[in-house]
């Protein structure tokens, strides 16, 4: 959506550094854990350490994108 319309609308910047910083939290416990019982746990992690990555540069992409810029003006 963030793509498709230039906008990030609702989506909130520092609650996904802050879910980012609590999924970095638990990949460092699933490694404690130790993989044998921890993968499913670490796996989870990752994964939303990802999705909050992308989200997060989807925001720089919003401020300093010419084709963002492009696509908010056709919405408006």
């Amino acid at each position: 959506m963030i793509g498709r319309s230039g906008k990030t609308g609702a989506v909130s910047l520092k609650m996904s550094q802050f879910i980012l910083a609590m999924d970095a939290s638990t990949i460092f416990f699933a490694c404690v854990m130790g993989l044998q019982t921890g993968w499913p746990l670490l796996l989870l992690a990752c994964v939303s350490a990802a999705t909050k990555l992308v989200i997060m540069w989807l925001f720089r992409w919003e401020k300093t994108s010419a084709a963002a810029q492009v696509k908010r003006q056709a919405l408006a």
